[in-house]
């Protein structure tokens, strides 16, 4: 072929010396230029071409030409100077719309392959470049749609399974069973390439199914292959947190820091997390605020803060929660989710000594989604604070009981309102009860429950001992934030 390509620069050199204004000659020339790669040479001969007549082929090769040199700005003026003049033609609108993926305008370079597809329903490329762009508008499904269907065409590129197992990794938080998907399609790519890009996703995918042998030997056989990847050390250290090997995370992470020129919102999330992990409070919540700081949309940042904070009881450390949750209400669209923030938020307003605002929380909790166990046990506690009927209150108890029967929490809860009616012998039948499904108290508040000796506060014994939990782990999706950093800190002072 590169034979081909000089004699066509032959040709068109002889046509230029004997007739100067053949601007045919001038295309073809920059046209076997851009092919051997001398894009500045081919650009000129473009630029001869259409001073003496305006081409479409002439544009859209000065526009190739200018994409490869990375002029991507000045490319798609070309391309949609060919457009303008042959508005259905399928290589302009995929050549534009390679343009689009290198300037990251990800939507529109959807809207051109999909013309490429609507022109030539059976074109691979167009599939293939449209799961590309899906892929990195974080539309992993479409993504994975376009693939499919780029595979049962024929199609073989190791690329096209990088990134659909990528799509299948990235969806796995919500169906672990996405795992093996992307571990197939990994070691297909591996099959293919064999340069070793695989085992870092394929060690991934297994720290997010709980097999820490084989995540371990994958990230290690990936840094084997590049030492200098930082992008191994990332995954890796979010394997580890999910293996709650905090310390281990963080080691992964800053050697992540010592490659990397300029950290990105991800990875000040991740220190993050793992100094949370550790109980490192006062760092973990500086990376958060840097994580937030560069990437204010992302819901997970907000999560990750709220977890750490949740268990607080300062004002000032409420009010940020209140605002954290407000956010993510914001995003959510799923309405069990935002059921439960709504939830959460009135949990936290309840602490703050805003009644009012809390009960109209539950009740947005309530009307967004069905409710569920929780919902019933926090609006129950809710209007025990604001002394309403205790019908009223015990209906609510009753409710969350109902709902999810092996519960101990609405018992414990029924057990603390009975204490404050006085009425010690459905105090002691609820506390039973509830020990019974699971409940751990200690014997001074069974004492207090039963006989009434001793004094408890039912309604600090809910904010820090029954609500927060049940909440913590319905609201949030991260492991680390279900870390009681005041138990483990406890438990180590009574070890001293």
């Amino acid at each position: 072929m590169r034979v081909n390509i000089l004699q066509q620069l032959r040709t068109s050199g002889l046509h230029l010396k004997y007739n100067p204004d053949l601007w045919i000659a001038y295309r073809f020339t920059g046209d076997a230029q851009r092919q051997l790669g001398q894009f500045d040479k081919a650009i000129v001969n473009y630029n001869e071409a259409l001073l003496l007549k305006e081409d479409t082929l002439s544009y859209f090769g000065r526009a190739e030409a200018n994409r490869m040199s990375e002029e991507f700005n000045i490319a798609l003026i070309d391309y949609n100077k060919a457009l303008d003049l042959s508005a259905q033609n399928y290589t302009f609108h995929f050549g534009r719309g390679q343009c689009f993926i290198d300037l990251e305008r990800y939507q529109e370079a959807i809207e051109d392959f999909t013309f490429c597809i609507r022109l030539r329903p059976r074109s691979r490329p167009g599939y293939s470049k449209r799961g590309f762009a899906f892929f990195y508008l974080k539309k992993y499904k479409e993504s994975i749609r376009d693939f499919n269907q780029y595979f049962q065409m024929g199609g073989t590129e190791a690329a096209s399974y990088y990134y659909r197992g990528t799509s299948y990794l990235n969806l796995s938080s919500s169906n672990v069973l996405y795992t093996d998907s992307a571990i197939v399609d990994y070691k297909i790519m591996e099959s293919l390439d064999g340069k070793g890009n695989s085992y870092a996703g394929i060690g991934a995918a297994y720290g997010i199914k709980g097999d820490s042998s084989s995540a371990r030997k994958n990230f290690r056989l990936a840094i084997k292959n590049d030492p200098e990847d930082s992008e191994t050390y990332y995954l890796w250290g979010r394997s580890e947190l999910n293996f709650g090997e905090y310390k281990r995370a963080l080691d992964l992470f800053n050697k992540q820091v010592s490659l990397v020129k300029v950290m990105d919102s991800n990875l000040y999330f991740s220190l993050a997390m793992a100094k949370l992990g550790l109980c490192e409070l006062t760092s973990s919540l500086e990376y958060f605020a840097k994580a937030i700081e560069l990437d204010s949309l992302n819901a997970e940042f907000y999560f990750g803060r709220i977890g750490a904070l949740f268990r607080s009881k300062k004002v000032n450390e409420n009010l940020l929660t209140v605002s954290d949750l407000t956010r993510v209400i914001g995003f959510s669209n799923d309405k069990k989710s935002r059921s439960m923030q709504f939830a959460s938020r009135g949990f936290m307003k309840l602490r703050l000594e805003k009644n009012i605002e809390a009960s109209n929380d539950i009740d947005s909790a309530m009307i967004v989604s069905p409710p569920g166990a929780v919902h019933y046990m926090l609006r129950g506690f809710i209007k025990s604070n604001n002394h309403e009927s205790a019908s009223s209150i015990l209906s609510d108890y009753d409710s969350a009981i109902a709902i999810q029967y092996t519960m101990w929490q609405p018992w414990l809860l029924k057990s603390y309102f009975y204490y404050g009616q006085r009425d010690l012998n459905q105090s002691c039948h609820s506390l039973t009860k509830a020990i019974e499904l699971g409940a751990q108290v200690t014997e001074g508040v069974k004492r207090s429950l039963c006989n009434g000796k001793g004094v408890i506060e039912s309604k600090e014994a809910t904010f820090d001992f029954i609500l927060p939990e049940l909440l913590i782990t319905a609201v949030l999706p991260q492991r680390s934030a279900t870390i009681d950093c005041d138990a483990i800190k406890n438990k180590s002072k009574a070890q001293q």
